[in-house]
């Protein structure tokens, strides 16, 4: 019988020294081919199946293992069991075993609509520990440390899992598989966005799982961002209005409101936080982010022409009406400035109106009382309505308020905004961009405040790199090309000047707006004596209606103007 068996186990060997001349090779050929399909599907299943490489580490070295015995030892066949026969034979079985391991798992990996659903699955797995763990940070019953350590996990896996969710249905679209992909859409719609829109219109939520996350929510946040403007540009391709409707509305809702520091959270941060950066810049991140995303959506939006770009700005001043507590305005603010910047490098009339006139609705829903800004965002209102809420540290934020604000102050960053973007339309040749920003200047602006900054910066000519006062951080991440050629800028700085002033005599003479003679600009405090100067500037803008679209500019209305305002 143990002749037999030693007999059995030599022809195996021989067997198998023969065929793994073409199964070894054969393997890894079908190994790097399944491994190449996955990453094209979804790269990140790597990221979720570590363990499949301590899998495959076993195989690689198995392969090793075989191509040395078969060089060093020769099977004997002999009645008895030989131990060097036996050593050979586990070393081949285990190849064996770790090959088909590997391969089933990898070729089961390839299975987008196993795996798709497998991830949705684990989301939804993740989200519900995650409310677990808040329900013990709640009562108390089980330490923070240990809390913290376990959403953190279930926020990485989320990572990871969103990862491949969006990998898989943006795959679909290479694969051509439309109907797929609009399906898919709307399974993560209810998974997914869902789940995190009820995080984000829930302060207490938001509040809580970023510290508890040990900042890898704000990770996640960007992850997600960054798929909806990835699905956006398929959905846009594919010219789907319904799947781009869904994708639009879940990043406006996914907005979050605010937030707020609680101290025995700040504290815990504090300690174990390896970065040193403070809780409150990191909240304040996740928001800098949300513009930097809107930003992107937006001009994504407008360089296909498609309408939902108006209702991502629209909803940007609905979550200010909407909420109790403010939002920073120079965020607001710096997030507009860049699209106006953009608007005007491409020449886009029609993206350049929406967001003025967005511009022009948060002016005006705006509360004239006075409004505190700082870091953390809550509302002084709030402070003065709840004194004993413990979770608001009323000195520590009154210690860190950075700015006393209030309406006026806020136009008149909008002034100057407004103004350097006329210059710089002029710079670029912008002229429709430029006439548009004139008209609706004067139009919707107090024209004292107005013409009072166009002194301003006429008596700084010389920084050809204005500050406009504005978010630090979001200046850092958006573009905001307000920086001026020094060889032209008091030339076209003047052109402005003097399109304006001719805009607010237009205006009042024809009654448009009536305005006083002190609100209306004073051209000899701009040029003094420089009177040849302001003729040649006169006969640089005279004639250009169409260029400009101000009717003032037709040399004959032109004329009459400058006859009635005694020019």
């Amino acid at each position: 019988m143990i002749g037999d068996l030693g007999e059995v186990i030599y022809k195996f060997i021989v067997f198998f020294n023969g065929i793994s001349k073409i199964l070894i090779p054969l393997s890894f050929t079908v190994y790097f081919f399944t491994y190449k399909e996955q990453k094209d599907v979804a790269i990140s299943m790597f990221k979720k199946e570590k363990h499949f490489f301590n899998r495959y580490n076993v195989f690689l070295i198995m392969t090793v293992l075989i191509f040395v015995s078969s060089i060093i030892f020769e099977p004997v066949s002999q009645e008895k069991l030989n131990i060097g026969n036996i050593l050979v034979f586990m070393i081949y079985l285990s190849w064996i075993v770790s090959a088909v391991l590997s391969y089933l798992f990898l070729i089961n990996s390839i299975n987008i609509i196993k795996t798709f659903n497998d991830s949705l699955k684990s989301i939804e797995v993740a989200f519900y520990n995650i409310e677990q763990e808040r329900f013990k940070y709640k009562y108390k019953s089980v330490s923070e440390e240990v809390i913290t350590r376990n959403i953190t996990r279930e926020v990485n896996k989320l990572s990871v899992y969103v990862e491949i969710v969006f990998q898989i249905i943006m795959s679909k679209k290479k694969y051509n598989l439309t109907n797929d992909f609009s399906q898919s859409l709307r399974e993560l719609d209810d998974k997914l966005f869902s789940q995190i829109i009820l995080i984000h219109q829930d302060q207490s939520y938001f509040s809580e799982i970023f510290p508890l996350s040990s900042g890898e929510y704000g990770k996640l946040i960007l992850i997600i961002q960054k798929g909806i403007l990835e699905l956006s540009d398929i959905a846009l391709d594919l010219n789907n209005p319904r799947d781009i409707k869904i994708l639009i509305q879940n990043f406006i809702e996914m907005r979050p409101i605010s937030f707020e520091i609680i101290d025995e959270l700040q504290s815990n941060w504090d300690k174990n936080n390896k970065h040193k950066v403070s809780l409150e810049t990191n909240f304040k991140n996740v928001f800098d982010e949300y513009y930097l995303s809107t930003y992107r959506v937006v001009n994504k939006l407008y360089s296909k022409n498609n309408s939902e770009a108006l209702r991502v700005l629209k909803g940007l001043n609905q979550s200010d009406k909407g909420s109790e507590l403010y939002s920073n305005h120079n965020d607001y603010l710096t997030l507009v400035a860049s699209m106006i910047a953009t608007s005007i490098e491409r020449n886009d009339l029609k993206q350049l109106t929406d967001v003025l006139n967005i511009l022009f609705e948060y002016l005006i829903n705006m509360d004239n009382r006075e409004v505190v800004i700082h870091e953390s965002f809550i509302d002084v209102k709030q402070i003065e309505e709840s004194p004993n809420n413990p979770l608001i540290n009323i000195q520590r934020i009154k210690d860190r308020v950075s700015e006393t604000s209030s309406k006026e102050l806020i136009e008149k960053k909008v002034h100057k905004l407004c103004i350097f973007s006329i210059v710089k339309a002029i710079e670029l040749g912008r002229y429709g961009c430029a006439g548009f920003l004139i008209k609706n200047s004067v139009k919707n602006f107090n024209q004292m405040s107005f013409s009072e900054s166009v002194y301003e910066i006429n008596n700084n000519l010389d920084i050809v790199e204005p500050h406009l006062d504005l978010s630090k951080n979001l200046t850092k991440l958006l573009p905001l090309n307000f920086v001026f050629s020094g060889a032209s800028y008091n030339y076209c700085f003047g052109k402005a000047t003097l399109l304006i002033y001719y805009q607010q005599k237009y205006a009042s003479l024809r009654k448009i707006k009536i305005l006083k003679e002190t609100e209306i600009i004073d051209l000899t405090t701009i040029f003094k004596k420089e009177e040849g100067y302001l003729e040649y500037l006169n006969d640089k803008i005279s004639g250009l209606e169409k260029e400009y679209g101000l009717i003032v500019l037709k040399k004959d209305e032109f004329e009459k103007v400058k006859i009635e305002s005694g020019g």
